[in-house]
Order: C-alpha cells, then structure tokens, then sequence
C-alpha cells in the first residue's frame, strides 16, 4: 500500500471533532480539486510502500484504538478493504475520509466529501455517514447539495470553510447554513490549533 504519512492527532472535523486517533494517509487521487490542501497526495512520489502488517505495527506503536484512512483517496488503494477488515480484527474503530467517487469499504464511520471537480456526484456504493462539502467563493449549494442529499443526510451536512479564502467563506457557510437547518457549519480544528 502507497503510505505517505501515519501520525497521532485529533480529529479536526465533522461528528468525531476533537477525538483522538492514528492518521493514515495514503498516497493518489482520482481527482485534482484546486481547494486541496494535501496537493502532496496526487501522486506517489513521496510514498513509502508497506505491507497492511507494517502499517499496523506502526499504528501499534501510536497508542490509540480509533484510525482514520484517508489521503488523497484510500478507495484507490487496492488492499483497503483487507487493511480495513485487518484493522477491525484488531481490536480498531475504522474512520475513512473519501471523495465520494468510488465504493467504500467497511469502515465504521465514513465521511464522504462531493466535490465540484466531479460533479458534487456521490458513487451509489459510498456508504457515508455524513457529508462534508468545501464552500469555494464560487461555491453554489442548490447546485451541490440536491434536496433529497438535504433530506436523507439531514443534520450530518458540513460546510467547511476553504482554508485558502477562510474569511471569506465562513462568511458564505455562515450564511447557506442560516437558510437551511439540514446544515452545519463545519470548522477544520487541526489547523485553528496549528497541528497536524
């Protein structure tokens, strides 16, 4: 599996906002989305490759029961829903960060983010848990977000900020969320704390 980073942190956003876990991030997307805030993930060029028991080993020596899969987008990693199914057996809760593109595995909670670059469209096999949407200054939820996504992920709806125009756009999340009670202003805790 291509790993470009495992590390300890909180979780900085959505439902599980400040819980602690082991991050792994693995390397390559299917998408190239301008807001991106791990560009680094596009490709594998600073990835290690590692076995599933290697990275489990790693995680071990981290010391936490929760681990996130994310990336880039893990559903690309062709062992994932060994990793996962590994992981379980081990005694982990699984959290997995996704684009919303591909099928997921089965992960104990997944947070799936439509994006413009394809369409805001979610795979039929993305099993989400919750949805998190970047708001861009071009931003347009009625285009995103379709009434029966409002209506079936009510309450589990985040808009995040863009990290790059943060005012600006908190402005705009602030304002959408307002009209609409399905929705939720998101926050990226990590980066307001200057960690990882």
């Amino acid at each position: 599996m291509k790993v470009l980073e495992i590390f300890k942190s909180i979780q900085g956003e959505g439902s599980h906002l400040g819980l602690p876990a082991v991050f792994v991030r693995f390397a390559l997307c299917n998408l190239n989305c301008s807001f991106c805030d791990t560009k680094e993930s596009w490709t594998d060029k600073n990835a290690k490759e590692m076995s599933i028991d290697e990275i489990i080993k790693k995680i071990e020596e981290l010391h936490a029961k929760r681990v996130i899969v994310t990336g880039g987008e893990p559903c690309i990693q062709k062992d994932i829903n060994l990793f996962i199914d590994t992981l379980h057996k081990n005694g982990y809760t699984v959290d997995m960060e996704t684009n919303a593109s591909l099928p997921t595995p089965n992960a104990d909670w997944i947070v799936a983010s439509p994006k413009a670059c394809n369409g805001y469209k979610i795979n039929e096999l993305c099993k989400a848990n919750e949805l998190k949407y970047v708001v861009t200054k071009d931003f347009d939820d009625k285009v995103a977000i379709p009434e029966d996504i409002r209506n079936r992920f009510t309450g589990k709806i985040w808009l995040q900020p863009d990290g790059y125009n943060m005012q600006e756009t908190w402005q705009k999340a602030y304002d959408i969320a307002l009209q609409d009670t399905r929705l939720r202003v998101g926050v990226q805790l990590h980066k307001i704390m200057s960690v990882r």
